[in-house]
């Protein structure tokens, strides 16, 4: 049964494809090409997908030095046996191979190119995720990565350059932070939630320039940090430094030290991340449909937000075989539901 579900995700995930699509298990039982990450990449060729199985065994740190798409099963898949991907430090920049590459659906410690190379083009997306640091050779910027619907329980450091003139154009939409963004020049956030953990500084930014910040809430950190930047359509609360825009900023349409009135969070106390918590608006909220695209500020508006973190790929969520004995030359009928996500 097992060797017949992973058949059927393969035949659904290579017909989205158009490259080849590899397979990464290190969990017995679960039948894949290959047992490591490294393994699967030396045999990918770049621009092919590995797809790593669920596994209670984390699959460690590897190096990327071509584009290539990983995808994982989510970070809280919703499945009988919710087995997830776990992966350690990732390193993008020993070589200029890694441009391009995405990673969906996993959980990563550290996602690194402070090394030789600037990598640029990376998506991350749907992933629960500690550090990442973009940040390449210090002489070339890095540009154009794509962070949307993550949880972020650390810190994004996008160059280690506060003198940085380069625009990153970063695209960061739809994510849960818990720590602070550094250096970052010309980068937009859109429909992302900023919360403070009890031990986390009380700003959200160190050394942000000429961004645009538009439909965030801010629970608990303040948006300080940030200089001739745009600030529009956010939600401050319960924060040190709640008016925005504030010095050198502009803006308009804010909703300063307004209760966002999640569906459940806690009012006061260790606001780090838990998955029980829903940061969906409340009726009530004076962010509903208050958005610069007239959704919701928050996770919910702009491009929505995923508490499983699956691939948008479809979902296998039943798999039935309906005659348990099959006589010779007569067939195998089964029986298969499945969900479309987006």
């Amino acid at each position: 049964m097992k060797r017949i579900c992973l058949l059927s995700f393969l035949v659904i995930l290579t017909s989205l494809a158009y490259a080849k699509v590899l397979t990464v298990s290190n969990r017995a039982g679960t039948p894949a090409q290959y047992a490591t990450i490294t393994a699967a990449m030396t045999a990918a060729a770049a621009g092919d997908t590995i797809y790593i199985h669920g596994s209670e065994t984390e699959y460690g740190n590897f190096d990327v030095d071509k584009k290539l798409v990983f995808i994982g099963p989510g970070h809280n898949p919703q499945k009988q046996v919710a087995l997830k991907a776990t992966l350690g430090t990732i390193t993008l920049g020993k070589t200029a191979g890694a441009t391009g590459s995405s990673f969906i659906g996993l959980i990563i410690y550290h996602i690194n190119s402070a090394s030789s190379f600037t990598i640029n083009d990376i998506t991350i997306k749907r992933c629960y995720i500690t550090y990442i640091y973009s940040y390449g050779n210090n002489t070339t910027e890095p540009t154009n990565w794509v962070i949307e619907n993550n949880i972020i329980v650390s810190n994004l450091q996008i160059t280690n350059n506060a003198n940085n003139t380069t625009p990153n154009q970063f695209q960061i939409n739809n994510n849960i932070f818990t720590g602070i963004v550094y250096y970052a020049h010309t980068c937009f956030f859109n429909n992302n939630v900023f919360i403070a953990t009890v031990s986390s500084n009380t700003d959200a930014f160190y050394v942000v320039k000429n961004c645009t910040f538009q439909n965030n809430i801010f629970y608990g950190v303040s948006p300080e940090g940030a200089s001739n930047s745009t600030f529009n359509n956010n939600l401050t609360y319960s924060t040190t430094a709640n008016p925005i825009p504030y010095g050198t900023n502009f803006g308009t349409a804010n909703k300063v030290n307004a209760d966002p009135v999640f569906t459940n969070f806690p009012a006061a106390g260790d606001n780090t991340f838990k998955y029980e918590y829903d940061f969906h608006l409340q009726a009530s909220s004076p962010g509903k449909n208050a958005g610069t695209d007239g959704k919701d500020i928050g996770l919910y508006g702009g491009i929505g937000f995923s508490e499983s973190g699956e691939p948008a790929v479809p979902q296998i969520r039943e798999f039935v075989i309906k005659n348990s004995v099959i006589a010779p030359n007569s067939k195998l009928n089964i029986s298969i539901k499945a969900e479309a996500k987006n």
